[in-house]
């Protein structure tokens, strides 16, 4: 008697219980199949959403870098115009500025 066959009974099993013994292999199959089928869905699944997070994080960093760009902007605009109504000029024609602009109002209230 080889090793592996040691303790093993060399009964002949009847055909209900093989007919048992196919039924389990087939569930067991079945459940193992449904497990791998759900482990390679879970990892496509997951693959995807990172592959989408990373977009969703690229897009982020580019729309903080155009915030950032809009901002210098702005604060350049500010500086431009802080730098234009402190300037002499810009003092020296309110006069005329204030009556250009009573002029318009008088004409819009006609």
């Amino acid at each position: 008697m080889p090793a592996s066959d040691e303790g093993l009974s060399h009964e002949r099993l009847s055909d209900a219980e093989l007919d048992e013994l196919r039924g389990e292999v087939a569930r067991w199959r079945s459940a193992a199949t449904g497990r791998w089928a759900s482990a390679v869905i879970s990892s496509r699944v997951e693959r995807e959403l990172r592959d989408e997070l990373a977009e969703a994080l690229t897009a982020v960093a580019g729309m903080a870098e155009q915030l950032r760009l809009a901002r210098a902007e702005a604060d350049n605009l500010r500086r431009q115009m802080d730098d234009m109504r402190g300037s002499t000029s810009w003092r020296v024609t309110r006069p005329i500025r204030l009556a250009g602009e009573s002029i318009h109002r008088a004409r819009q209230a006609r």
